[in-house]
């Protein structure tokens, strides 16, 4: 009997080959499809579950809560708050803190900048990486020892036996190098993690001394002091929403006691903590602070949906197919069933060839992801390999998939085709029933529907992101290089030098200084207030320390008063007050709108030669503003236009701005490097473009739209073959009624014109579904952007003329070609 199922089931494939190739191919497409996606979310949701005690593993993160401005989450808090974690709350088994810096580590004449990561010797209490040479809880007990990674051992002394030698790390920016020896080699920390360091070293508060004297380790009361990443190892069974509960109390009992001369809020107003798993740093993770990028979890959950949206396709190109061929199956059936064929029987033939047939689609599905997950890899930028199939899990979950498919692709059809009754199908008549026509048009409006809504959201996604990328920023950001690590010494002292030498090149007009660059996540924040209304109600606002060429080389125009410039770095040092006294004013400012509009000033007039406050208690100073610039959009289009306040200030400058005329950028670059070189020999160069610092704030947007364009491509093409099918189906099927109607007086055109409005009609009808969805789904994604396109009917109509157009490509010839025939044998064949 099995054999007789399977020899039927290889006939019915070899007869009806164009069904075959639809049916497997679009299965096939489908399936890889779901395959590839598969991969890639277990990869995203894979992420740091390899520690050790992972699921009792948490990360401290802090939320910054400043009035008249958004909760910001950061994945940094001060160092100091471990020791306090572990007094008070005897939950936690252990506490490590990690403290990132980025440093210059010179070998020989090998000189690089790389990632430093200071931690507390029982690091390797929670990040049980596996140590390749030495001891690297040892190693971690001197402050001059280092723990390298593999991939740094080999890289500066060629094998992981590096044990005993030593090299320069230039730990703190004002320092001279020091010289660290190896004492561990442990493997690279595996790709799928949050974390990432290259050299490990044990904190040394020397190395965090600030030039007021202040010890950055120890303090709570800026935002440098924030900078410590915390882990902890908690005891079994914590309730950790009620361990959160407690840090309101807990920062009360613990900030020092003159966090108020320092900021103008109580410190639990100021911040708040919150425990998040080790396992979702990357997905769930802060929106600063990082360790490196993290995941997308939006992403994730898009990526699923199209999944299974593809796979619904998919499976219904096969219903719709199978329920076609049922009307020319019908004799077939009734033969079997009147030799003795039960109900029964007839399913398991059909379950047979639809297993059958998803297990080729199968086969040639994982032929296909073989092929394409080097490039899916490459869209992505993932790293999943090609062992995959050598998964348990993946196994199981191919299984799976497949007998899912076979029993949604089969049972349906496999329960129509069964039903037939002998005596009707002997006499000529057609299958009756849902199964009929009306199904196969729900099934065609359903495919029709998810394919136009992919469309819709391709197309909106791309022209946001377009937008994003070509709306006007309010300053020239082409033809922009930056230079990083500008006051690290001895290059802070050589600015004077460095702009001389820079701007001497006949194809660089300007070069300016400031603390960060356009789309930076780096700026300082300050409280500021207007002295002649109220001192104590301070606004937090966002603080740009820039130099007197800034505006200048990002083409800036004051909307009143003036630049800063060389004459007035610092401006009046004194100003008269109303009742005749002098007050002392110590630098200059310049604010846009938004700042203005939030320290209460109607006209950029009224702010004219105004004094503000700026910052509190023992830091707090005075500004004078002499002039205002229009907004100046310096973060990504999610983010609305902030206050800024801009003040000359060159201790604290991190980056230059090089403005070129230049169409080789290169040769600037190259000149560029080539002077700094030569000026400061002992650091490497670190330089980058700002249209591409830019262009990356939208690489999350850019994914979405080249995944959803792959995939909405893929859905159309599944849908347009099971519509190729289907109609060459129904046209056979009514071969009779289109040879009458020629005999009648019908013509080619009209007969043609008839078909292509009846397999119009699904994809008409799918727009009443689609157009909503897509239009719920693309508004609540653009709520993301402060800055958005609007959308446009066209977008709606575009998709739908598109898919129309391609239903009557898919479908015209067949109907063209049946049309034009001579009556004459349509009705022989009858």
């Amino acid at each position: 009997m099995l054999k007789n199922y399977f020899v039927t089931a290889v006939r019915t494939l070899l007869r009806d080959k164009t069904t075959s190739v639809v049916n497997i191919g679009g299965l096939a497409i489908g399936l890889a499809t779901v395959i590839m996606i598969a991969l890639f979310v277990k990869d995203e949701f894979s992420y740091d579950r390899f520690w050790a005690d992972a699921e009792r593993l948490y990360r401290v993160d802090s939320l910054v809560m400043v009035p008249d401005r958004p909760m910001r989450s950061n994945g940094r808090i001060p160092s100091s708050v471990r020791d306090a974690l572990v007094k008070d709350f005897p939950e936690i088994e252990t506490a490590v803190r990690v403290i990132n810096r980025e440093r210059v580590v010179k070998n020989g004449d090998d000189v690089f900048f790389e990632q430093i990561s200071a931690v507390d010797p029982n690091f390797f209490d929670i990040f049980d990486l596996r140590v390749l040479a030495g001891n690297g809880s040892t190693a971690l007990e001197s402050v001059t020892s280092v723990v390298l990674t593999e991939r740094m051992a080999i890289k500066y002394f060629g094998s992981v036996d590096a044990i005993g030698e030593t090299f320069e790390i230039t730990q703190r920016l004002d320092s001279i190098p020091g010289t660290y020896t190896v004492g561990a080699v442990i493997e690279n920390p595996p790709l799928n993690s949050h974390f990432d360091t290259d050299i490990l070293l044990a904190i040394n508060p020397v190395d965090y001394l600030h030039a007021d004297g202040q010890n950055g380790l120890y303090d709570w009361t800026t935002y440098r002091s924030f900078y410590a990443h915390t882990y902890l190892r908690l005891a079994s069974g914590i309730n950790t929403a009620a361990m959160e509960s407690q840090f309101d109390p807990f920062i009360a009992r613990n900030a020092p006691s003159h966090f108020s001369q320092h900021l103008a809020y109580e410190p639990d107003v100021y911040f708040d903590f919150r425990l998040i798993p080790i396992t979702d740093i990357y997905l769930r993770g802060p929106e600063t602070g990082r360790i490196k990028p993290g995941g997308d979890l939006m992403t994730v959950y898009s990526f699923i949906a199209i999944a299974m949206l593809l796979l619904l396709i998919s499976t219904i190109n096969f219903i719709n197919l199978s329920l076609a061929k049922s009307v020319l199956r019908a004799r077939e059936i009734s033969l079997r069933k009147i030799l003795g064929a039960s109900r029964n029987d007839i399913i398991r033939q059909f379950m047979g060839e639809t297993a059958l047939t998803v297990g080729l689609a199968l086969i040639l599905a994982l032929m296909l992801v073989f092929i394409v997950i080097p490039a899916f890899n490459q869209l992505l930028s993932t790293f999943i390999g090609r062992d995959y199939l050598s998964d348990p899990v993946f196994q199981f979950g191919i299984l799976s998939l497949m007998i899912v498919v076979v029993i949604a692709s089969g049972f349906y059809p496999s329960f129509v085709l069964s039903r037939h009754r002998p005596a009707d199908a002997l006499r000529s008549r057609s299958p009756s029933g849902l199964y009929g026509g009306h199904l196969r048009s729900i099934f065609a409006t359903l495919q029709f529907a998810i394919s136009i809504a992919l469309i819709v959201s391709t197309t909106v996604i791309y022209q946001q992101t377009r937008y994003a990328r070509s709306m006007d920023l309010g300053y020239e950001s082409d033809q922009v290089l930056v230079l990083r690590g500008i006051n690290d010494s001895p290059e802070s002292a050589q600015t004077d030098t460095l702009r001389q030498r820079i701007t001497a090149h006949p194809e660089i007009s300007s070069i300016a200084f400031s603390n960060s660059v356009p789309f930076d996540e780096r700026n300082g924040l300050n409280d500021f207030y207007r002295l002649d209304i109220d001192p104590d109600a301070p606004h937090m606002i966002p603080t740009r320390y820039i130099d007197q060429d800034y505006f200048r080389t990002y083409g800036v125009d004051v909307l009143v008063g003036r630049d800063f410039d060389e004459n007035h770095r610092l401006d009046p040092t004194t100003l008269r007050n109303d009742d005749g006294t002098l007050l002392e004013v110590e630098s200059a400012a310049v604010l846009n709108l938004a700042a203005l509009r939030v320290l209460g000033f109607e006209q950029p007039e009224d702010a004219l030669d105004m004094v503000l406050g700026f910052g509190h208690g023992r830091n707090s100073r005075t500004v004078r503003v002499v002039g205002v610039v229009p907004d100046l959009k310096l973060k990504p289009a999610m983010i609305a236009d902030e206050p800024n306040v801009f003040i000359w200030a060159p201790f604290l400058w991190r980056s230059a701005s090089i403005r070129y005329n230049s169409d080789q950028p290169l040769n600037i670059y190259e000149f560029v490097a080539s002077t700094w070189a030569d000026l400061v020999p002992n650091r490497p160069l670190k330089a980058s473009y700002l249209s591409n610092q830019i262009n990356a704030a939208y690489n999350g947007a850019e994914l979405r739209f080249k995944m959803l364009a792959v995939f909405s491509s893929l859905a159309i093409i599944i849908s347009s073959l099971g519509l190729y099918a289907l109609a060459s189906f129904d046209v056979q099927r009514r071969t009779l009624e289109i040879g009458i109607r020629k005999v009648l007086g019908a013509t080619t055109g009209r007969i043609t014109r008839l078909l292509l409005l009846e397999f119009s009609k699904p994809v008409l009808a799918a727009n009443l579904f689609a157009w909503p969805i897509a239009w719920f789904l693309m508004s609540d994604w653009l709520e993301s952007y402060a800055y958005r396109i609007e959308l446009s009917p066209i977008y709606f109509l575009g998709a739908g003329l598109m898919a129309l157009f391609i239903a009557w490509c898919t479908v015209g010839a067949q109907a063209y070609n049946i049309a034009r025939k001579n009556p004459i044998h349509a009705l022989r064949y009858e």
